[in-house]
């Protein structure tokens, strides 16, 4: 594994132990992290620092790194490394440093496969950071599902404030649920009142908004609009309604997120359960 350790030269002979321990180690300075980051292509960037120093973090706020920080100006004769909050007592012995090391690879490898589930996922995904206590927040990240469905750019949006983003008050719903998540960590769902043109339905949202960390929160959606068009289509036509409803095959049709739109009469039978019992109900929710 490749690291790039940034270093203003006071880590305490870390590059050797981190070589002793099989890392490929290049260091750079803070002033040549992103040239660094480009040229060595590393797996993982770990920043040794001191709590006062003034890291700019606003200007990394894109890379994924490690902070080792050093607490010897307070007279702690000890290391942290954040976020794992592993202690490592000065001068570091090489086999505590392993042991930090092993962790931070773990989660990096969990926090991978979470970034494929996010990019490849169908659902869109937005994930916004609280300021200001909680009354308004940022855009941090977006999944490709939620750059096709809104029309935007991720690169255009990330940094900005919701009220920034989104044309005129539209956004004021969605702020409410996000500041009451953000206040009760309490996971909410939501299912936004669709909006009609031409008498087709054009966008129906539904989705849950969790909290992730203490200023972060994850919002998971859909558009729900051609499935619910679909059931408006049907029950419209009566023709197609009644070969649906009699067809002496249990047939459901079924939302790209697994819910049930429509069940006929024969699927009644076979499972056991009634329309109202299956219907907007996942597939599998019920036991047949």
């Amino acid at each position: 594994m490749k690291v790039l350790l940034v270093s203003d030269g006071f880590d305490e002979g870390l590059e050797e132990k981190l070589e002793s321990l099989g890392f490929i180690v290049e260091v750079v300075d803070r002033e040549s992290v992103r040239g660094g980051v480009k040229r060595f292509e590393p797996d993982l960037v770990l920043v040794y620092t001191r709590p006062t120093e003034d890291l700019e973090l606003d200007k990394f706020r894109d890379l994924d790194m490690i902070f080792l920080v050093d607490l010897e100006e307070f007279n702690i004769q000890k290391a942290i490394l954040i976020p794992s909050y592993v202690h490592i007592n000065k001068p570091f012995s090489v086999r505590e440093l392993e042991r930090a090391m092993n962790l931070i690879i773990r989660m990096k490898e969990e926090k991978d496969r979470y970034k494929k589930l996010f990019r490849h996922t169908d659902s869109c995904v937005a994930v916004l950071q609280a300021i200001n206590n909680g009354k308004d927040f940022i855009f941090k990240d977006l999944n490709p599902a939620a750059e096709h469905e809104a029309q935007v750019k991720k690169e255009n949006i990330i940094g900005k404030k919701m009220s920034q983003a989104t044309p005129r008050n539209a956004h004021l719903p969605m702020l409410k649920l996000l500041q009451r998540v953000y206040e009760t960590g309490e996971v909410e769902h939501f299912s936004f009142t669709p909006y009609y043109k031409d008498g087709k339905i054009i966008k129906w949202k539904q989705g849950t908004i969790y909290k992730s960390s203490p200023d972060e929160l994850v919002v998971v959606y859909q558009d729900i609009a051609k499935g619910k068009q679909l059931i408006g289509e049907l029950r419209k036509r009566e023709d197609y309604k009644a070969i649906f409803d009699n067809s002496g095959t249990g047939t459901i049709i079924v939302d790209e997120d697994t819910t049930i739109l429509l069940a006929n009469k024969r699927f009644e039978e076979l499972s056991g359960y009634s329309k109202e019992e299956l219907e907007d109900k996942k597939v599998g929710q019920n036991s047949y």
